[in-house]
């Protein structure tokens, strides 16, 4: 996404570069085998920031190989109900997903429970659609002076809390 267009002056030409390249990169994709995932970001007045403009975006081109991956700490900055935003989404076009957190004022890529992201929504609208892409977390555990056992027991804790989401809401 050319950054500098956040007017409305700019915006169709934006757009229209950002349609040639992702058809083309959606092309590459195809004949690689190879989908391509266009990501939200946490910029709101970006015509390709929030989630509504690149599912709209994604829907228009209408590419096999191009689909989505849902950051969920750019959805809250952009100030969008993640849940909502997966169900925006729809199982046909979602394919992956950056799992992180933060307050709502900063892409900060918080471990889980430490911002405001409200994961039984997401959780449920994951299950709703039969998501069965890419969960990656997007986080760090790292954020102080840790001894080693207290890092080993962040990153245990990490993947624990991932693991136990994806049982808990039937996630493949």
């Amino acid at each position: 996404m050319p950054f500098g267009a956040d007017t409305d002056e700019r915006r169709e030409e934006m757009l229209e570069i950002n349609r040639e390249f992702m058809i083309r990169l959606a092309n590459v994709g195809a004949e690689m085998g190879v989908t391509i995932c266009l990501e939200n970001l946490p910029f709101p007045r970006l015509p390709l920031g929030t989630v509504r403009g690149v599912v709209d975006f994604g829907k228009e081109i209408n590419h096999k190989n191009l689909k989505v991956c849902l950051d969920t700490g750019h959805a809250i900055v952009c100030k969008e109900e993640v849940g909502d935003a997966v169900r925006y989404i729809g199982s046909d076009l979602l394919k992956s997903l950056h799992v992180h957190d933060n307050d709502g004022t900063d892409d900060q890529h918080l471990r889980p429970l430490e911002g405001i992201l409200d994961f039984a929504s997401f959780g449920k609208a994951l299950r709703e659609i039969g998501f069965n892409g890419v969960f990656s977390y997007e986080t760090h555990v790292n954020g102080g002076p840790y001894t080693e056992e207290e890092q080993e027991r962040r990153e245990i804790a990490l993947a624990d809390f991932g693991k136990a989401f994806i049982n808990k809401y039937s996630l493949k």
